[in-house]
């Protein structure tokens, strides 16, 4: 009964007319009913700010109740960000934030279908692309095999490339997450809090049971262990021995890159890399 009771409330708060719009009580919910009390405090505070500019905006005209919330409400506020000072990569962040707001309230039932979800982010200009030469696959199993590298880094250097985890994600991983007979990974919290299960090839597989043969390990620790600043190096170093010098990230687009040359379809690149939108997997596909 308390908990239909909670329910009916949380009802009113969206779709009451006369019920003005609380924004604290709808950020408090939106966290709950969502996986981001999992995320990092940094896209909490992301999300958290760009939904609050969104409500106040709604509030200062006279919006109410988001059942007064249509498509081109939401389109307004995406114009006007777009003729205000901030930056393309701003504005695609504060109606992410927005467009996950919906699609979580929609999912669950606290609305009766989601105004932003076919409302499109701002086109990312050409120069803020990622415009780099992108690296063939033949350079990235030379610089693995050229480089002189014990077996964590080569264990790091595979997975990176065969998974196109990120760094955070790679560094969280632990001796569970990685399941070599049946070669998948276990990313238990991407960013948007999102899990997701990535395959890996038999390169990886190889290059991490060397390196656990060297330094068995505990079934909860960390597969690695290190820091942001030590992988970066990692990288850096193998590179060089191909004349390049990689950020982690650009094995990831690698990954992105020939997965899609190599006939996968464009959706399954998508899940693996655990972008909600294909607009950022296209940025990740060069051609």
């Amino acid at each position: 009964m308390r908990l239909m009771k909670q329910q009916a409330t949380q009802m009113d708060l969206f779709t009451t007319p006369a019920k003005r719009i609380d924004v604290d009580e709808l950020l408090r919910i939106f966290l709950d009913e969502s996986s981001l009390l999992e995320s990092s405090a940094h896209t909490r505070r992301a999300y958290t700010y760009g939904v609050t500019i969104f409500l106040r905006w709604l509030l200062a005209r006279g919006l109410t109740s988001l059942r007064d919330v249509t498509p081109s409400v939401v389109r307004s506020w995406r114009d006007e960000l777009a003729h205000g000072s901030l930056v393309v990569a701003s504005q695609r962040a504060r109606l992410a934030a927005v467009k996950t707001f919906f699609r979580v309230i929609a999912e669950r039932g606290l609305v009766a279908w989601d105004p932003a979800l076919h409302v499109e982010l701002p086109e990312l200009p050409n120069e803020t692309r990622d415009e780099s030469p992108m690296i063939d696959a033949r350079a990235v199993v030379e610089m693995i095999e050229s480089a002189r590298i014990g077996s964590r880094d080569r264990a790091v250097l595979e997975l990176l490339y065969s998974s196109g985890i990120r760094g955070g994600e790679l560094r969280s991983l632990t001796r569970n997450d990685v399941d070599l007979e049946n070669r998948i990974v276990y990313v238990r919290c991407g960013k948007g809090g999102h899990s997701r299960i990535v395959p890996i090839g038999a390169a990886a597989v190889a290059a991490v049971r060397a390196f656990l043969a060297s330094r068995p390990l505990a079934a909860g620790a960390l597969l690695f262990g290190f820091s942001r600043k030590t992988l970066e190096r990692i990288v850096h170093r193998a590179s060089r021995s191909i004349g390049e010098q990689l950020a982690p990230h650009r094995l990831r687009h690698a990954c992105a890159t020939h997965l899609v040359q190599n006939g996968k379809p464009f959706e399954h690149v998508r899940i693996v890399l655990g972008h909600a939108s294909a607009e950022t997997t296209r940025i990740y596909v060069h051609p």
